[in-house]
């Protein structure tokens, strides 16, 4: 008995070991490759990895494969976790939590190695949510990057560009999965524009004094390094070029004001006109657009005039306050923040105002909608087998695709995410892939 015991727990390790380990004829790569574009702040570490925090950070890649894994670790656990979300050919395909340790996750299964693949793996969460994404595993062969778009975004902020707490509004609810960058206004913004965002946000930071009142550790110092926590070496600013820089900040200063008297006005709006001057020295070329009111507006006289006294001399530099977020959402997300809703308000508030002022010309491509029925409310058109556009995958979808398939003409579904296998074809196919799927889950 013992004997069929130690047999039946070794035959499960075994074929535990098979499901988590490379196949010998995979090709390995480091994700500080040259055919791996690496967008946003990240640490190259000595061992080749690539260290992320700050959310949107991401890895873009192409390959002729059948499927794809990576190998990321972290010293984090829950609450804390980091989490990545997966776009295969531009589709939202799952979100993951990394456990605590060195473990292999897969990105993407099933695809046609004879196709060129283009997949992201994108950070959603917080900065101090850290990972080290060790190195991948692609069953086939890396292709040729595709080439990084022109435009680009970089946005300065604290918990509400992080997108805090979007995804719930339970004050009670888990951080690491409900903050999500990818949801935020910054990505929509970014998406309007048809622009590549670089995010440096952290919650609870100001530009001169933190939500404790604390003032070391303020968004400005935390600008001038690579990944603080990580990697506190300078950040090389002449790396990147953006085009618009957006500074979102001030919701933080504000709290700490009332409840520290000995943080003033002045202290704030001096910290601000340091900071812009800086982004100026640095980024000569780059709009600077400094805009703040979703959460609380105090600030705003302070800060309009603060930008002003610099405006007067660079006409690249404005400020632009935002609505408080009730005029773009009935919700609110984790700790009275704003919700998926808001953040769209806000992205479609500053487009407007970016086009109207001129910062944006009218060949940047709008927000598009994805509609087949009139009673959809959000374009969820990044969610690869979201059928019925309600920002999730589950067996709804499963059910509506299914009817879709068998001709059933009432029945209306978004047809590029329903297309889960990507073959141009919404058929029985794309039910057996999102089973599985859904079946992982």
């Amino acid at each position: 008995m013992k004997k069929y015991i130690s047999f039946i727990i070794s035959f499960i390790i075994l074929i535990c070991t098979v499901a988590v380990s490379v196949a010998a004829d995979d090709t390995e790569l480091y994700p500080n490759d040259s055919k791996i574009n690496r967008i946003g702040r990240c640490a190259v570490g000595e061992d080749n990895s690539v260290s992320v925090g700050y959310g949107l950070t991401e890895l873009n890649f192409n390959v002729k494969a059948s499927g794809v894994k990576c190998l990321i670790s972290t010293e984090n656990e829950e609450p804390q976790a980091p989490y990545f979300a997966v776009y295969i050919n531009g589709k939202f395909s799952q979100k993951f939590e990394v456990k605590q340790g060195e473990n292999w996750y897969t990105l993407a299964s099933g695809l046609s190695a004879s196709k060129v693949t283009n997949i992201r793996l994108v950070k959603t969460n917080e900065k101090w949510m850290t990972a080290k994404i060790i190195k991948l595993s692609v069953s086939g062969e890396v292709a040729d990057p595709t080439p990084v778009k022109s435009r680009l975004i970089e946005v300065v902020g604290d918990s509400i560009s992080a997108g805090y707490g979007i995804l719930t509004s339970d004050n009670n609810a888990a951080d690491d999965v409900n903050t999500d960058a990818t949801y935020s206004y910054v990505k929509i913004l970014a998406d309007k524009m048809g622009a590549q965002v670089n995010l440096i946000a952290n919650s609870g930071r100001g530009i001169y004094a933190n939500s404790d009142g604390s003032t070391g550790g303020a968004m400005p110092e935390l600008y001038d390094k690579l990944l603080s926590g990580v990697d506190n070496t300078a950040f090389d600013h002449s790396s990147v070029d953006p085009d618009i820089i957006i500074v979102n900040l001030g919701t933080n200063d504000s709290f700490a004001m009332k409840e520290h008297s000995e943080i003033t006005e002045e202290n704030i709006t001096d910290a601000a006109k340091k900071f812009m001057g800086h982004l100026r020295e640095v980024h000569p070329n780059a709009y600077i657009v400094w805009t703040y009111g979703l959460m609380n507006s105090n600030l705003t006289p302070a800060l309009e005039n603060a930008v002003s006294e610099l405006s007067a001399a660079d006409g690249r530099i404005c400020f632009i306050p935002l609505p408080n977020l009730k005029e773009f959402s009935d919700g609110f997300g984790k700790g009275w923040h704003p919700d998926i809703a808001a953040n769209k308000g806000a992205a479609d508030y500053l487009f407007d105002k970016f086009t109207e002022m001129g910062i944006i010309g009218s060949d940047t491509p709008g927000y598009m909608t994805a509609a087949a029925d009139s009673d959809w409310e959000h374009d969820s058109s990044k969610m690869l087998g979201d059928a019925n556009n309600d920002y999730a995958v589950n067996i709804l979808d499963l059910v509506r695709i299914k009817k879709y398939s068998a001709d059933d003409t009432s029945v209306g579904v978004n047809a590029e995410n329903a297309d889960y296998n990507l073959d141009g074809t919404i058929d029985a196919q794309d039910l057996v892939y999102l089973r599985k799927a859904l079946l992982r889950n």
